[in-house]
């Protein structure tokens, strides 16, 4: 069963409340509503309640909807915070922006409230899901480097140019540390002061470029207390996705085993001198010291055998210890990856899919319509904004259409409108027709003709239909307006569309105007979503208004289309100077 979704509602109009309450139980949101019309009732609920969101208005007599934004940001920093104000000019509403919100909506444009919840409770929800795999992460490589703490033997990582990465609390111990951090970014040459440095060099450079391993590399190495130790070495190359990062490998601390190797030589020196002695006093003695020579031969063959067996076992620990760490670490880093990648990206890749398959290719508008343009640049990887083009003997169709949303619930709008305008287009070339006929198929596909099941979702949409032999053109539009920069002229001819919406609250059978224009050779027209004229600036945070979006493409009447084209996607690039995009962008431009 489906979890109720807590909102928290801080208003203090009565008619307000009631009315935006009955708005979500329209929109189907399974929720439990809390109301407050003051401070102290919001901190309170905020405080008992596991609220998931809060919707605000932005002035209270004693309250206002900055300060809840703010102690909301100070408790629960993830918590979506919608603005739903009638008094929220554009400035406060940039404010509210950057100080966290994350959404508004106009009290005049309630049809918009319903799809905000949404899409908040959505973007919150898979915040929640990367924050339990990126914990799951951390704690997977916690519990890794526990393991390798509690190994006796050092063991360490490195770069692949020999800097040490990461040791072990054994290998800091080794070299006479206090912690593993001191030997990050330290070499192993660092250390070897008494050795061979170009062989140690060689050997680590022969790992690295020849991805070979090597067991038994020993060095006398100098302690950070001054102290003179002997250690081996085995190590083995790192990959990551085939290319070698660096090595890794264990030491062993075989001071000792030199000392006991010295001390027997030594001995074995006295008894062989001892020998000579005797054999010149005595032969018998001689005879009996070559006895005691040989058994003492005998010994050290047998200790040499027994180190040599010692030696074969710590190897093979050394290599189970390197294999179950990589193991246990690639299978805990494969699994999460996976969860993770699951998650993320599942719906998204399907919605790209569906995308690429109802846009046309600009290749075809091309053929058609030589002199042309399209920007399209979507604010996620998939777009509420869609084209479409069309063409039935001497007459090309070409629409542009925002969808309610951006992302996966726009490409969704985009592939349902898509299909429907194609029927249309089959049975008549009257472009209000056309819009009749996906406001009905629209309202029909999501039972918007039903006020009990009322799913208020729909788009902006600006369509034409151009005679390429005769240069006339119909244009009908839902809110999207229809702009003409005759040639020669200075100035933009802006004919608007029917205000209403495709779908929504939009009566069934709703009737558009349709507008004829004879346009001559030279002339331009363009159609455009509300994206790129309401983009922010990234110095002074304004938009840039559809006034200057008109004025600047006056001012590239005298470029060719491609290179207004370029001028148009340079401008809006810069005009962001490194702000995030803040809706879709689709821009088409035609010349006849």
């Amino acid at each position: 069963m489906k979890k109720k979704i807590k909102i928290l509602h801080l208003e203090d109009s009565s008619n307000d409340s009631e009315l935006i309450r009955t708005l979500i139980e329209i929109g189907e949101i399974e929720h439990e509503y809390f109301l407050a019309d003051n401070e102290k009732d919001f901190l309170n609920i905020l405080e008992t309640e596991d609220i998931d969101i809060i919707l605000s208005d932005y002035n209270l007599p004693d309250y206002n909807g900055n300060e809840a934004l703010k102690v909301s940001r100070e408790r629960y920093s993830q918590m979506p915070f919608i603005f739903v104000s009638g008094a929220m000019g554009e400035d406060r509403a940039i404010d509210a922006m950057l100080n966290g919100a994350t959404d508004y909506v106009l009290k005049n444009k309630l049809e918009r409230l319903v799809p905000a919840i949404n899409r908040a409770i959505n973007e919150h929800e898979l915040t929640i899901k990367q924050k339990h795999a990126e914990d799951a992460l951390h704690d997977s490589e916690r519990k890794y480097k526990d393991f390798v703490n509690e190994v006796n033997d050092g063991y360490f990582i490195t770069n692949n140019h020999g800097k040490i990465t990461f040791a072990n609390i054994s290998m800091a111990k080794i070299l006479g540390f206090k912690s593993p951090e001191e030997l990050s970014g330290r070499f192993f040459t660092d250390f070897n002061k008494i050795g061979n440095i170009k062989g140690v060099n060689y050997t680590f450079k022969k790992i690295i470029e020849n991805k070979e391993r090597f067991d038994g590399l020993e060095l006398e190495v100098l302690r950070i207390d001054g102290n003179i130790i002997h250690i081996e070495i085995k190590a083995i190359p790192v990959l990551e996705y085939g290319k070698i990062t660096g090595m890794q490998g264990v030491v062993h601390n075989i001071t000792e085993r030199k000392l006991a190797e010295i001390d027997l030589k030594e001995k074995n020196e006295q008894i062989e001198a001892q020998n000579e002695k005797y054999i010149i006093i005595n032969k018998e003695l001689a005879f009996q010291n070559e006895e005691k020579v040989k058994r003492a031969a005998e010994l050290v063959i047998a200790n040499t055998e027994l180190a040599f067996q010692n030696e074969e076992k710590e190897k093979r620990a050394d290599e189970l210890i390197i294999a179950n760490i990589q193991k246990e670490a690639e299978e805990k880093y494969k699994l999460l990856l996976e969860e993770k990648n699951l998650v993320i990206t599942d719906s998204i890749i399907y919605a790209r899919h569906i995308q690429r398959a109802i846009l046309p290719r600009k290749e075809d508008i091309h053929s058609s319509l030589p002199e042309s343009f399209i920007i399209y640049k979507p604010k996620d990887i998939v777009s509420g904004d869609f084209y479409f083009f069309h063409k039935k003997k001497q007459t090309v169709f070409i629409v542009a259409a925002d969808c309610t949303g951006h992302g996966v619930p726009g490409a969704l709008m985009s592939m349902m409108g898509s299909e429907i305008i194609r029927d249309a287009v089959l049975q008549t070339s009257d472009t209000s027709e056309i819009l009749r006929y996906l406001n009905n198929g629209i309202k029909n596909s999501l039972h918007q003709w039903d006020e009990n099941e009322l799913v208020r979702d729909g788009m902006d949409i600006a369509i034409c239909s151009i005679n390429t032999r005769k240069r006339n053109v119909q244009y009908s539009g839902a809110r999207i307006p229809f702009w003409l920069i005759r040639k020669g002229m200075s100035y933009v001819e802006e004919i608007k569309g029917t205000r209403e919406v495709i779908g929504g609250s939009t009566p069934y059978n709703q009737c558009f105007e349709n507008h004829e224009l004879m346009l001559s050779k030279g002339d331009t027209f363009y159609l455009s979503t509300d994206g790129y004229a309401d983009q922010f600036n990234g110095q002074n945070k304004r938009k840039l208004m559809k006034n200057n979006f008109r004025n600047i493409l006056l001012e590239i009447q005298n470029k060719s289309m491609p290179e207004q084209e370029k001028h148009l996607e340079n401008f809006i690039e810069n005009w962001r100077e490194g702000t995030r995009q803040i809706d879709d962008i689709l821009v088409i431009g035609i010349r006849l």
